[in-house]
């Protein structure tokens, strides 16, 4: 095939994804050049919140007592900005009819009041999130500290998002927690792979939870020998 047969296809083919009627539903056609919520913004407004909340383990590397103020400083005025601009593109999709300068406005001050809330909220989503590293702590025999929870645990990173979606949420703001709680922002693993190599961590892992099943012993049960044993 030559060199023009193939430009001959490519514009065949340029031309039918160009048919506007064959979209239907599937074309976005934006009133006044809003934009969509973004991806990309969406996955640094994810991790704006965790190193505000898990300072050290996501974010900068180099936090300390000494700076912990700066990088939170910095950290909250990158989130608000993300914030209001996510919230915005949300508020503007949801709306999905043709607005007015003043509709704008209104759209931007409810998108900063929102941010303001859930920004305000990460004191508290923190205590709540500390509460779900010790439960998985106490839980998981496998478990060396809380730090190992925070930074290797998936569901913890889960969690988080959850959490995140939920306080948006609550606070009525539309798609954004729906995009959040995707598949994609999870942070699960959802299936180990057969041919994966156990190393020296998974062997222990494997015969610390059939000890446990031998001697009927739950989750609750083990989180309470663990704290007696730290006394």
């Amino acid at each position: 095939m030559s060199s023009y047969e193939y430009a001959d296809r490519l514009k065949e083919t340029v031309k039918k994804l160009s048919d506007f009627l064959s979209l239907e539903e599937l074309h976005h056609q934006r009133c006044r050049g809003e934009v969509l919520p973004s991806e990309k913004q969406l996955q640094e407004l994810i991790s704006l919140c965790r190193s505000l909340i898990f300072p050290g383990f996501y974010g900068l590397p180099d936090v300390s007592k000494e700076n912990l103020l700066y990088h939170t400083g910095i950290n909250t005025e990158k989130l608000f900005e993300v914030l209001v601009k996510q919230i915005s593109a949300g508020l503007l999709f949801q709306k999905n009819t043709d607005h007015t300068d003043s509709d704008l406005k209104r759209l931007q001050e409810s998108a900063e009041q929102k941010a303001i809330d859930f920004i305000t909220f990460l004191p508290e989503m923190r205590r709540i999130l500390s509460t779900d590293v010790t439960a998985m702590y106490n839980g998981d025999p496998a478990a060396q500290n809380k730090a190992e929870v925070i930074l290797c645990y998936p569901a913890i990173r889960a969690i988080c998002n959850y959490r995140i979606a939920h306080k948006l949420l609550e606070l009525d703001v539309p798609l954004i927690p729906r995009i959040i709680t995707g598949s994609r922002y999870r942070g699960i693993f959802r299936h180990r792979p057969r041919n994966r190599s156990r190393n020296r961590s998974d062997l222990r892992y494997r015969k610390q939870s059939e000890a446990i099943s031998r001697s009927n012993v739950g989750c609750s049960q083990f989180s309470i020998g663990r704290k007696q044993q730290s006394h």
